[in-house]
């Protein structure tokens, strides 16, 4: 296969914003919401390392209302300096429909992907690999799941990682690796006669340095 540039993809809410509470009316709206701290610069960071930034892809429906919040916020919090064209900002409507958005991409190039909630996606992945009528091409290349650091990412990973051993039996393999002080874990899904590699990294707060650190991280799975 040729080298093609690896891309970051990013969620939106609770990744590139924080969400208000669910009494809150701005949650409701989706705008204004508040930028999470780091989040800009955190691009810039694996911009540098030659990483493409790709864009948004959310759960957010794909209508008017949705797409103009989060045009708007967009433009409001600075990030039209990585999102800047119509392409890059993409509204699923479902968890289900994001994560096959990644998956798709994944046939072409490696890929980053950023998200608060990495359960999600062990969830519509595994159902997807376990369907009797399977309509899930296997990815070709690899997926780094950068895991946004909150109190609950931990738990969240760990969801995923008992998710994927529950699976075994399916052909599907878990691995964890330890890095430092610092739990890093990397679990991998293998099919038994086509591979699908998933890497999960757990972030440290949004950084220019914890971008740079991704990116590297991205490039190393695509080696």
């Amino acid at each position: 296969m040729s080298k093609i540039q690896p891309r970051l993809w990013s969620d939106f809410d609770g990744t590139a914003v924080a969400l208000a509470r669910k009494t809150d009316p701005r949650n409701w709206s989706k705008y204004p919401l508040r930028g999470l701290a780091g989040y800009a610069e955190f691009l810039k960071g694996v911009r540098s390392t030659g990483v493409e930034i790709a864009g948004v892809v959310s759960r957010r429906p794909d209508i008017f209302p949705r797409r103009a919040a989060t045009a708007r916020s967009i433009a409001k919090l600075g990030f039209s300096e990585f999102f800047n064209r119509p392409e890059q900002v993409v509204h699923k409507g479902s968890e289900e429909a994001k994560w096959q958005f990644v998956l798709d991409q994944s046939r072409n190039t490696t890929i980053g992907m950023l998200d608060d909630k990495p359960h999600k996606f062990g969830a519509v992945l595994l159902g997807a690999l376990t369907e009797p009528v399977q309509h899930l091409e296997v990815p070709r290349y690899p997926i780094l799941l950068g895991v946004v650091s909150h109190d609950r990412s931990q738990e969240y990973i760990e969801r995923l990682v008992e998710q994927a051993e529950a699976k075994t039996t399916c052909g599907l393999h878990v691995t964890e690796s330890w890095s430092g002080i610092d739990r890093a874990i990397t679990t991998s899904f293998r099919l038994e006669t086509e591979s699908l590699n998933l890497h999960v990294m757990p972030l440290r707060p949004y950084s220019e340095q914890t971008g740079e650190a991704f990116g590297r991280a991205i490039l190393d799975i695509a080696a």
